[in-house]
């Protein structure tokens, strides 16, 4: 009976190894897709830092480009300016003050608006109205009685 017990507990035995062997195959097989997909995501993990890389020194290029191109730009629009206001302006010309004669040192620039003389309503004269007089008021206005 033992052998025979014995006999059961090795064909059980080898039953749970086959299932064992075939885990591990399952197992195997998953770790194996794991792998995979692990490798594809570190490739597009890498692709990705790469194209970080390059956008860099990309954005790093205009910066650069940006400051030279930039630099001294203040000096070159006030000579373009001053070479604006040469051109439509009179240097040599002399300024004076409109408010007054006595104004010498003109320093900011001063404007004189002219308009037609503003001159008040004249009064218009209210005619009264004609009244007629009876020959006895007549009498009395004429000694400025009435």
């Amino acid at each position: 009976m033992h052998i025979l017990m014995g006999g059961a507990a090795i064909v059980a035995g080898y039953e749970q190894i086959i299932n064992g062997v075939s885990g591990l195959a399952s197992g195997s097989k998953e770790l194996l897709n794991g792998a995979g997909a692990l490798i594809q995501g570190t490739n597009s993990l890498y692709d990705g830092v790469i194209e970080i890389c390059s956008g860099t020194q990309e954005l790093s290029n205009g910066t650069n480009e940006l400051y030279t191109q930039t630099d001294g730009m203040d000096a070159k629009i006030e000579e373009e300016i001053d070479e604006i206001l040469k051109s439509i302006g009179a240097e040599d010309s002399e300024s004076y003050s409109f408010v007054s004669d006595k104004n010498t040192s003109v320093e900011s620039v001063q404007f004189v608006i002219k308009t037609e003389a503003i001159e008040k309503d004249k009064e218009k004269e209210v005619a009264e109205p004609e009244v007629s007089l009876t020959v006895w008021q007549k009498f009395l206005s004429l000694f400025g009685l009435y």
